[in-house]
């Protein structure tokens, strides 16, 4: 295999001779070439743990030789850890397309690449929706608004909430599994997917900002489409959802398309289907029902996320100042000790190898005393200016910790107190439309109602876990 003369006699001598060029790309783009043919010739007799050796050897030991020690390091570094990748790079057109901030022209760019930015959150214009995904600049009809990644869920039945209960295995370690297959909720997941009502298949999008668009049956601006692009592996829309449960590899590729112009700060709306309207339609006469019935609290419990953003901008309540103590909550600080006072308490520390900021960290206290610090006193973790005197109450122990600074204390939403938790909540998939949804998707064996909803599934298969574990 021709290297040709030592990469390093024509480098400038002025120059890093670790930094690879633009003429080091080329020639790892050529040395490419020849190690695909080269494997290709003796595909019969390389096979297995030799081919890996003598790739390990090409791109160690001969590119070091030819490249000098520094360079080589980095040629390594960026070369496929297997022979059987050298293909990938060959697609892409050049081994400088593989690195980080490599630098494409334009038309690579036209053709290869899908814009991410046209889109941002604000507040959404539609009442009590939350957030929103508005347009940053004017998208023209046709015009791609974002690319959504997908990842393929062959069986919506995965998304079901059963009650568990916790074993100890043969080894003594506890695991949680599932009583029976009574179905009692489904997973918060359920309403980001996408979805038909004629088939298992279910697909979580991945693609930025684009989980936050909203539904509109009356004015939407948008629709969903699998690419064209040519990475997309249109071949998985022939498959059943059956044959879908063998398929490991992701690859599938939506995007949300206007429909119409869009103007800069418009929100961006996508109608979820008629399935989806009157499921919403039904939860809304039903929460409505239990709200005026007492059934559902009329007021919104409090959430550790809302206590948490308020606390970032004021000190925490003592019990004698008339700490609230909430139902749903609990007060938590990340605790980690130094040496014990006289009395029996003991001091926080910031330990030099340990993330203090660590789940394993957290135990329950209450705020027994707050102590206001000079600017250039506060802790050197940052947060407010406060150290705090807490009551720890850890196993059935309490004692007193002090200086506890401001950002070590925390909420948390108590086990099953989430807002994922309400039994009421809603739960649906966003619905894709006919002319979209392959048909191979369709499962023949359901079974639907005058409504579309699936009622019985002829085979009743359900995805089965192993040990039954969740």
């Amino acid at each position: 295999m021709d290297y040709g003369a030592n990469w390093g006699d024509d480098d400038d001598e002025d120059e890093d001779d670790s930094e690879l060029k633009k003429k080091d790309y080329e020639r790892i783009d050529a040395l490419v070439n020849q190690m695909i043919l080269f494997f290709a010739k003796y595909s019969e007799e390389l096979t297995g743990p030799a081919k890996e050796e003598i790739y390990e050897f090409l791109i160690k030991d001969i590119v070091n030789a030819a490249a000098g020690s520094k360079k080589g390091k980095k040629i390594h570094n960026i070369l496929p850890s297997s022979p059987d990748k050298l293909h990938e790079i060959k697609k892409t057109g050049s081994i400088l397309y593989s690195q980080p901030l490599a630098k494409r022209k334009i038309e690579w760019l036209r053709e290869n690449g899908m814009c991410m930015d046209n889109i941002e959150v604000r507040g959404s214009t539609i009442p009590h929706a939350g957030r929103g995904a508005f347009a940053k600049r004017a998208i023209a009809k046709g015009g791609l608004v974002g690319p959504i990644p997908v990842l393929q869920v062959p069986d919506k039945s995965v998304m079901n909430m059963h009650k568990v209960t916790k074993s100890i295995d043969e080894d003594g370690d506890k695991y949680w599994h599932r009583v029976n297959n009574e179905v009692i909720g489904q997973q918060l997941l359920l309403n980001y997917c996408y979805g038909h009502p004629e088939s298992t298949m279910l697909l979580f999008p991945a693609g930025s900002v684009t989980n936050f668009i909203n539904h509109s049956s009356e004015k939407p601006n948008v629709k969903l489409v699998f690419s064209s692009h040519k990475e997309n592996n249109l071949n998985l829309l022939k498959k059943t959802p059956k044959e879908m449960l063998k398929v490991t590899s992701l690859g599938l590729l939506m995007e949300v398309v206007a429909i119409r112009g869009i103007e800069a700060g418009d929100e961006i709306l996508l109608d979820y289907g008629n399935e989806w309207q009157d499921a919403w339609d039904a939860h809304l006469v039903s929460w409505n029902t239990d709200v005026e019935s007492g059934k559902i609290a009329n007021i919104w419990p409090s959430r550790a996320i809302d206590l948490n953003h308020e606390y970032r901008s004021r000190p925490y309540e003592t019990v004698d100042e008339g700490a609230e103590n909430h139902e749903s909550i609990r007060q938590l600080c990340f605790l980690t000790l130094g040496e014990s006072d006289e009395d029996g308490g003991k001091r926080w520390s910031i330990p030099d190898k340990i993330n203090i900021f660590d789940d394993e960290n957290l135990v329950d206290c209450i705020v027994i005393e707050r102590i206001e610090l000079e600017v250039a006193q506060a802790n050197s973790i940052g947060g407010l200016a406060y150290n705090y005197t807490v009551k720890v109450v850890d196993e059935d122990e309490e004692y007193r910790v002090f200086d506890i600074p401001h950002k070590a204390i925390v909420y948390l939403d108590k086990p099953k107190t989430g807002d994922q938790f309400v039994e009421e909540a809603f739960r649906h998939y966003i619905g894709i439309s006919d002319e979209v949804f392959p048909p191979a998707w369709k499962d023949k064996s359901l079974i639907l109602n005058e409504n579309k909803e699936i009622i019985k599934d002829e085979e009743e298969s359900e995805v089965v876990y192993e040990n039954d574990e969740l």
